[in-house]
């Protein structure tokens, strides 16, 4: 009897963790420091400036459409977070799933066409020998940025 008392208290205990869990990553609101640790912004254009042998006034038009495209992609990324929140709150509604989910591939198709122009306008400030450069050094940052070993490759690189 005492230990069914203590299993369901356990259990209540699981359930109230996983729901505040649940709603703090679906609430979007992040602690100050974790968004300190996400911006990767000094280590990218270092990566570019040597890669790409960028200019300072390069490296600063870089960073004017990168804020730029922040600013526009910002809200996109916003409608999507918005699109996931109610496919989670959906039930078992077949229509209205896929409904949910034709809206959030347009929203996702509309961010990748706001991505691919961003990069675009970079490559555009870049001159002919830099151009010749850049696709690649995309494709490097998009494979790093995708593999979720990257620490580890990191670390092989310098060790060479």
């Amino acid at each position: 009897m005492k230990a069914n008392k203590i299993l369901v208290i356990l259990v209540i205990v699981l359930v109230l963790i996983n729901i505040g869990t649940l709603s703090f990553f679906l609430s979007g609101n992040t602690p100050k420091h974790w968004e300190k640790k996400r911006d990767k912004r000094p280590q990218i254009e270092r990566f570019l400036k040597k890669r790409l042998r960028l200019t300072d006034d390069q490296l600063k038009l870089f960073e004017a459409a990168r804020n730029k495209h922040f600013d526009q992609s910002r809200e996109l990324v916003t409608e999507i977070q918005g699109y996931h929140k109610r496919l989670i709150q959906s039930g078992s509604n077949d229509e209205y799933v896929d409904s949910l989910l034709t809206r959030l591939s347009l929203v996702q198709q509309k961010l990748e066409r706001l991505n691919y122009e961003h990069l675009k306008t970079l490559k555009s400030y870049c001159n002919e020998d830099q151009q010749n450069a850049f696709d690649s050094v995309i494709v490097t940052m998009f494979e790093f940025q995708s593999d979720p070993h990257r620490k580890r490759l990191r670390k092989k690189r310098h060790n060479k």
